[in-house]
């Protein structure tokens, strides 16, 4: 027998963790919807999965396996109440002829016993399905350690991805080396090999099926009788699909697949945190003219309370105490015991408006009037600052904003505002009906730089699709 671990007071056993996962991608499923109502099938498992099923309430009418092999499915169809499909090809047919046409998959188990490479385009039919569902669930499982693609293609597969991803192809990888062992440089081959062929299982007619969650698990199955290490992915899918370029998704998948780390089976599905309610002042008018009446240290002091409040485990008994006194406040203020208004009621004197003082001028730094940074900037340095700024703001808000004081400080730009209006400026020239020229310019300095980068941000940016194509046709027009 394997060893025993823990998972909420039950005790697991680590040889039979396949099964673990296997429930697990039921609390998934059940995140987004009842499970006793969702339509759920899967591509394999040896009948393991639909006693799974049985024993969680999955009715006869809403699930369906997939088995090819005989034997095994001579087992599923005496023993289990579920449909049976003898292939993954032949499910999409099966489906529609006894579901109904409007019907759609709410969880897929895709559970292939290899590797996802030679089964993107049967699988592809399937996951449209589940994107359109009510759950839009999908579990990929793939064994760590059989022959792969992903491995014989690998070169030519890098590549790829470097164009997709430009500096994030190193993160990902290094990321992915930190979660194998030192001595498995395939398994991280094959993982970037996965990540590759997803980008290509979730694209129907240029637009994607995007993941808004992505959990991934490792594990040793002993399904087969001896150690076997595999991978299982859950996905859920948002609502909308989005239309862009294979780099622009390629990037948003990046993000999901490092925002988790890598799960073992034994630990429970993530939860997000909930945040605890802020106490604010202003829900307390009576007392907050008060405190702001006495000022000064009260005034501080207070902040802090509120403040270390909305951090504790007390935020309900404070809200309770706070209210309490807000009503004795009104009551004595009422009474005239105490006043609400500042002073007491008294007229302040009117305060005189402070003239600012005119900034100091910071050593090394440079004033130079509005639209003449192009003076600070000769025309390859322009060009190479400007796709710096369109790559930035693809990337999103943040990295925009980073870009941007990065060039400010580099041309030692005064007055933060005015600095970043300028910048803003060569931005703006890039986009919209300035594009052309841009690209004109961009076309007579380096024809190179019009290729896939550069219609990626663009796809990014504008929601639409943008081809490198179509970029140089505008550069030549």
């Amino acid at each position: 027998m394997g060893s025993l671990i823990s998972q909420g007071g039950v005790k697991l056993d680590t040889k039979e963790q396949k099964n673990h996962v296997l429930r697990l991608f039921l609390q998934f499923i059940q995140k987004y919807m009842p499970l006793n109502e969702a339509v759920i099938a899967s591509l394999g498992g040896e009948g393991r999965e639909a006693k799974i099923w049985q024993e969680s309430g999955i009715s006869a009418d809403n699930g369906w396996v997939i088995e090819r092999q005989k034997s095994h499915s001579d087992k599923l169809i005496r023993e289990s109440p579920y449909h049976y499909v003898s292939s993954l090809r032949k499910f999409p047919k099966a489906f529609r002829a006894i579901s109904g046409s409007k019907r759609q998959i709410d969880a897929f188990h895709l559970d292939l016993c290899g590797t996802i490479e030679p089964a993107v385009e049967k699988a592809r039919r399937i996951v449209l399905h589940v994107a359109k569902g009510r759950g839009r669930c999908l579990a990929v499982t793939v064994a760590d350690a059989r022959r792969n693609l992903s491995v014989e293609n690998f070169p030519a597969i890098e590549k790829k991805l470097q164009r997709m991803l430009g500096f994030r192809y190193e993160r990902l990888k290094s990321s992915l080396a930190s979660e194998h062992s030192a001595s498995n440089g395939l398994g991280v081959i094959r993982e970037l090999g996965f990540f590759y062929h997803m980008i290509l299982l979730l694209k129907f007619y240029g637009r994607y099926a995007l993941p808004d969650k992505v959990y991934r698990y490792g594990y040793v199955s002993y399904s087969s009788g001896a150690p076997f290490p595999m991978r299982t992915y859950f996905f859920h899918f948002s609502k909308k699909s989005v239309r862009g370029t294979d780099a622009s998704f390629a990037k948003q998948l990046y993000t999901l697949w490092l925002k988790q780390e890598l799960l073992s089976p034994s630990q429970p599905l993530p939860e997000k945190q909930r945040k605890q309610e802020k106490p604010e002042m202003s829900k307390y008018p009576k007392l907050e003219s008060i405190v702001k009446a006495v000022g000064g240290d009260a005034e501080a002091e207070f902040k802090q309370l509120t403040s270390a409040a909305s951090r504790s485990d007390e935020t309900a008994k404070f809200q309770q105490f706070m209210q309490q006194l807000s009503e004795l406040v009104t009551k004595f203020s009422s009474a005239g015991i105490v006043s609400a208004e500042p002073n007491g009621g008294k007229p302040q004197k009117e305060l005189q408006p402070v003239r600012p003082s005119r900034p100091t001028k910071p050593n090394g730094c440079k004033r130079i009037p509005h639209g003449a940074i192009d003076k600070l900037l000769p025309n390859g340095d322009k060009l190479n600052a400007q796709l710096n700024l369109i790559y930035a703001a693809a990337e999103g808000a943040k990295a925009l904003k980073e870009a941007k004081i990065g060039l400010i400080r580099k041309l030692k730009l005064s007055r933060k505002k005015k600095g970043g209006n300028m910048i803003g400026g060569l931005l703006a020239r890039t986009q919209g009906k300035h594009r052309k020229n841009f690209l004109v310019r961009l076309q007579g300095h380096d024809p190179s730089l019009i290729n896939e980068q550069l219609a990626a941000a663009y796809s990014a940016m504008s929601g639409q699709a943008v081809t490198v194509d179509e970029l140089r046709a505008e550069a030549v027009e």
